[in-house]
């Protein structure tokens, strides 16, 4: 068996642990049941406390990475609070009840 080092980077994502924004992927998912609404929607969820807008932006690249990795969408909107901290609001959307959504919508 290689080290992580010698693997190639597409290698080690694969054996990389779980990381939190997966978790809150499926924490949006858990929070909902399991069921979608009529979008496609899971939960609604906010991760509060982010420093400033850079790191409010790394939390939405990081679970749009991870969204990416469970098969699923996502869309965020990052927010600022009264005291200069900016909180990231997302929800997670079922990718093929979604698709499905917007065809009948067009018909119309």
């Amino acid at each position: 068996m290689r080290k992580n080092k010698d693997m190639p980077l597409w290698e080690q994502r694969q054996i990389s642990p779980p990381s939190i924004y997966d978790n809150l992927i499926m924490k949006s998912i858990e929070q909902a049941n399991g069921q979608y609404d009529g979008q496609g929607r899971y939960a609604t969820l906010i991760v509060t406390g982010c420093e400033d807008i850079s790191k409010a932006a790394h939390v939405i690249s990081s679970l749009r990475y991870a969204a990416f990795r469970h098969f699923v969408s996502l869309t965020a909107d990052k927010q600022r609070r009264w005291d200069g901290k900016y909180d990231v609001q997302f929800t997670v959307i079922n990718k093929q009840h979604a698709r499905r959504h917007i065809r009948e919508r067009k018909r119309y």
